[in-house]
């Protein structure tokens, strides 16, 4: 029996005809083969060993062994230790049509699968003359002839189908004119460790497009042919009644991979895919649902477009750009608000927008934003924060390493002394939180900035703590004058930080869907900025709300201890917000993806990660985080650093590609 497959122009439909063979009937013989005592005993034997088999593994026909399989069934083999089987991928006709082009890429999961590995080896070679010429004089008439004179059904949803492959077989004779046919096939190989869960991965595949609501995959399975195929996937196409045969532009409009990243129906267009097998194939990314993304540039710029409009601008800070496209549908889409913290001047600011220069703006450190049901966590959270940011603007060189922890716990020390007892005249917070709320919520901001104490009042009780000291010995006197003097110097150079009330706007308008804070301008000392950084977010983290989402350009341009980051980032997830963190600098040995693994996260955990140009040290880093290599394609991109190339991986589909990026803002 002859079987011919074609697949519609439109995306799939799978069209079989048969033409039964005129073979004579073979003759049975006369006399029938008798077997010997000897080959009915081996007989005997190999039916037992099967029975035994089958008790001893319950599953699909075929996996019968002690190991989950039959040998000379053919259907798994063994191959340095894990087991692997293929299959063919057939389309049911009429489930993919129409579709668009790269449509097949749907047959990659949407999720990880758990058991096993799987490939997709999509093949294609052109017919030979003799076959094409037989199709398209004899066996295309012949099925439209049949069709036309056949019966309609009363199943209409078997008449729809039967239109179809009739508007098909016309397509296919206009098509002739011009075209070939090409020969394709999709095979699918399974590597799992076991035999078992070799099977309960095809599973897990089909219950995936189950759930995903993808129809018309078939995954059928091989006999006698798994080696046979499994060798060949390189240089040789199955060209059999499984297989599928297509015209030239159709076959071209099922490529399996156009793209080996993004081809998203909804979605924005960030560049050409330097990956795709077509030709100046556009990337559209689908960002919605990206709640904690990286952006590491290496210091590769990037282009953008404003508006839309058609001229490049080029920009050094690419990866607040990036973070720009990358947000856009938290406020648009999900309604929800987005706090940048701008570590690094960048002029675009998103549409329906505040920006706070925080040369102007000016938050006081002793505040704290909280809530009253977590007053004491956020209380101790803010008298660390507080003794950070003093002790990283008296400076490392200032102190002894034997003298800083002296320091650092004399400091604070006083601080929460002074805060419970005579901060504001009697106190703004209690030893007792728990049997006390009361008086520990007063230490809780409030619209009435100008009633709350600041560290510039902090610095007449050190006055009292030197003389204090003095009387206890020497040396601890000293220690007292040092942080009396640390603490003089902040106020007096800091005013903004230390010694001034709140000013920043205690409500947001529902047009305000974007709250810029820009501390670029501040200062090019990259502690001083660090300390402002983190008294902002401190501030930020507290008073943003449930699923919104902060951004923070360029974080590796700041000096701060990851430590004293981690309880913000414990407060972000506690409230379900999201953190886009982009890191722009090339090789910073104290601030990366490494260093900073408490508070960003590893690689692996992001929804999205975007790189661009690397070196080796960084991309160290970057293996370190990500618990796994960058393919050798992907590094050999990066590492030339060329400019706009960013390789960008998508963790809820697995894709990724590197992209000639140009961005439209």
């Amino acid at each position: 029996m002859q079987t011919i497959i074609l697949i519609s122009e439109k995306g799939g439909g799978i069209l079989f005809w048969n033409k039964k063979s005129k073979a004579k009937k073979a003759k049975k013989p006369e006399v029938q083969y008798k077997m010997t005592k000897a080959e009915k005993k081996r007989a005997k034997q190999r039916r037992k060993i099967a029975e035994a088999r089958k008790k001893k593994f319950i599953g699909q026909p075929g996996f019968t062994s002690d190991k989950g399989y039959v040998e000379f069934d053919g259907y798994i083999h063994e191959y340095n230790g894990r087991y692997v089987s293929v299959f063919d991928v057939l389309v049911q006709y009429g489930t993919h049509n129409p579709e668009v082009i790269g449509w097949l890429t749907k047959l990659i999961p949407t999720q990880q699968l758990k058991d096993g590995d799987i490939y997709f080896a999509y093949r294609e070679k052109g017919m030979s003359k003799g076959t094409e010429n037989e199709i398209f004089s004899k066996k295309l008439h012949s099925r439209k002839v049949t069709m036309l004179n056949s019966e309609e059904s009363t199943d209409e949803r078997e008449n729809s189908k039967k239109r179809l492959e009739l508007e098909d077989i016309q397509l296919t004779n206009e098509l002739a004119k011009n075209e070939h046919i090409v020969d394709s096939d999709i095979s699918l190989v399974v590597w799992a460790d076991t035999p078992e869960q070799l099977k309960k991965t095809v599973d897990e595949l089909r219950q995936n497009y189950k759930d995903s609501g993808i129809p018309g995959f078939m995954i059928v399975r091989k006999i006698f042919k798994q080696k046979e195929e499994l060798f060949s996937l390189f240089n040789k196409i199955s060209a059999n009644k499984w297989h599928n045969a297509d015209m030239e532009s159709v076959a071209a409009s099922r490529l399996f991979l156009p793209s080996s990243g993004f081809v998203d129906p909804q979605g924005v267009y960030v560049g050409e895919d330097l990956e795709s097998l077509l030709y100046n194939n556009s990337s559209i990314i689908d960002f919605n649902g990206i709640r904690h993304a990286v952006v590491i540039t290496g210091g590769t710029s990037v282009r953008y477009s404003l508006n839309g409009l058609e001229y490049p601008i080029e920009t050094n800070r690419s990866g607040s750009a990036w973070a720009h496209v990358i947000a856009e549908d938290n406020y648009l889409v999900n309604g929800k608000r987005t706090h940048h913290i701008n570590l690094v001047p960048f002029d675009y600011h998103a549409p329906n927008s505040k920006v706070l220069d925080m040369q102007k703006y000016t938050l006081n450190t002793l505040e704290v934003y909280g809530t009253k049901e977590n007053v004491e966590v956020d209380a101790n959270d803010n008298f660390e924060k507080v003794t950070e940011i003093i002790m990283m603007l008296l400076g490392e060189n200032a102190v002894s390493s034997d003298q800083y922890a002296n320091i650092r716990g004399m400091l604070k020390e006083q601080l929460i002394d002074w805060v419970i007892k005579r901060a504001g005249g009697n106190g703004i917070y209690t030893l007792d939180p728990q049997n006390e709320p009361t008086r520990a919520w007063r230490i809780l901001a409030t619209e009435q900035h100008q009633n709350y104490p600041t560290i510039g009042d902090f610095v007449l009780e050190l006055d009292s703590v030197v003389a204090r000291e003095r009387k206890v010995g020497e040396n601890a006197g000293d220690r007292a004058q040092l942080l009396l003097r640390a603490v003089k110097t902040a106020v007096n150079q800091y005013p903004q930080v230390f010694n001034a009330k709140t000013n920043i706007p205690d409500k947001f308008t529902y047009y305000d869907r974007n709250i810029y804070y820009d501390l670029s301008k501040l200062s090019n000392n990259r502690v001083v900025k660090g300390a402002m950084f983190l008294n902002t977010l401190s501030y930020v983290a507290n008073r943003a709300m449930p699923g919104d989402m902060i951004v923070i350009h360029g974080l590796d341009s700041v000096t701060v201890s990851p430590r004293i980051l981690k309880p913000y980032r414990e407060k972000m997830d506690e409230k379900g917000i999201g953190l886009i963190t982009t890191l722009e600098e090339r090789d910073n040995k104290e601030m990366n993806i490494k260093t900073l693994n408490s508070f960003i996260y590893p690689l692996s955990t992001q929804d999205l990660v975007v790189l661009g140009g690397l070196t080796p040290d960084s991309l160290k880093d970057i293996n370190y985080s990500w618990n796994k290599e960058l393919s050798k394609r992907v590094r050999d991109e990066l590492l030339a650093n060329a400019n706009s190339r960013f390789y960008v991986y998508r963790a809820r589909d697995l894709l990724g590609t590197v992209i000639d990026t140009h961005l439209i803002l």
